[in-house]
Order: C-alpha cells, then structure tokens, then sequence
C-alpha cells in the first residue's frame, strides 16, 4: 500500500477519533469536579497507554507549536476577541490541557473548557498530512451520517460544519495543522463554535 496514502488514512482515524473521544467523554455525565483533578495530574504526568499512545503535559510542547487558545478562561482576553460569546454564555474555566503522543510525530493538543452554564467546549489540534482539500473530501464523504453537513471558509481555512442531535463539530483544515471545535451540548450553537474557531491563527 502507498505510504502516503496509508499515512492519509490514519491522520483521518485520528482526527475522527479524537473527537469521538471528546464526544463519549462529555456525553457520559462524567462529574466535572473529579475530571478537574484528573486533569491536573497531568502537568506533572506522562501517562502511557497501549499502541505506544502517551499522555503528557501540554508544557511539553513548545508553544510556537500550540495553535489553539489556552487563556480563554480569562474574561478580558475573550472580551477582545467576540462580546456576544462573553455576554451569552461565557467560558468560566480551563478543565484542562494536554498533549497525547500517538507515535512517529502525530501529536494532538487538546484544551477542554467549562461554559458558564455548565456546558462544556472542546479544543484539538493535530498534525495534517493530507490535503485540506482531501481533509474536507473525508469529512464529507458520509462519517459523520447522522449529521447535516456543510462546507465554508474561517480566517482563511477551509472548514467543515458538523450539526447533528448528539454533538456539534468545526473541523477546520490549514497546511499544517488540522483542528476540531466540538461539543454534545444543546445549548453551544454551531454559531458559537465557529466563533471559537475564529481565535486559531499560525
């Protein structure tokens, strides 16, 4: 099999299965309190898991190598960016921040954050090493079959909307990086995730 294609096919696997995993997680009426500790634990930590997968601090990472927002928490940096988001439903705290190393450079960065209303929105960044053309060809391609799909453009990215009844998605494609802004709550909009999507530059 051609390398590159079999290295397309597993960056996609990761990026679904990243997000399916954000999805189970918050869909499982987890406590929100012991997740705060679990995740703390992790600034310390390497945790390694099967299949060479390992969990570290996102301090491993060095920061020109983050795109994703780790300060949203902080009232007066959201402020600068959208008032609407602020005013509505506010993100009230980090619940945390962490990288996941699958092996041969695919690393993912994950931010996980806690709405004011309870809700919960989640950030990932992964290597892409596919198109985004392609990236966009996968994500439209029937993965997602229980939800509506559409396709457009933020700051310059292409991008996929994910609307379905269990979980909202952004998936947003540059040259390098691909990233996934999603939640399983009712009351997060698409229209609020793509605000969110708007905050990620490199």
């Amino acid at each position: 099999m051609n390398k590159k294609f079999l290295a397309s096919i597993i960056t996609a696997a990761l990026l679904v299965g990243g997000s399916t995993y954000t999805y189970t997680t918050f869909a499982s009426e987890a406590n929100y309190s012991s997740n705060v500790a679990e995740k703390s634990t992790l600034e310390n930590t390497e945790i390694q898991e099967d299949h060479n997968v390992t969990i570290k601090p996102i301090s491993t990472v060095p920061n020109d190598q983050i795109h994703i927002p780790l300060d949203l928490a902080n009232p007066s940096v959201i402020e600068k960016y959208s008032a609407d988001i602020t005013d509505d439903n506010p993100i009230s705290e980090l619940l945390g921040s962490y990288t996941t190393d699958y092996g041969d450079d695919s690393i993912e960065v994950s931010a996980n954050y806690i709405l004011e209303s309870g809700s919960a929105v989640d950030f990932i960044q992964v290597p892409l090493n596919i198109t985004p053309e392609e990236a966009v060809d996968f994500y439209t391609s029937g993965v997602y079959s229980d939800a509506e799909i559409t396709t457009g453009e933020v700051n310059g990215y292409k991008v996929v909307y994910v609307k379905g009844e269990a979980r909202k998605a952004i998936h947003m494609m540059s040259e390098r990086y691909a990233y996934t802004i999603n939640t399983v709550f009712d009351d997060v909009s698409i229209e609020y995730l793509e605000e969110l999507a708007k905050l990620i530059t490199e």
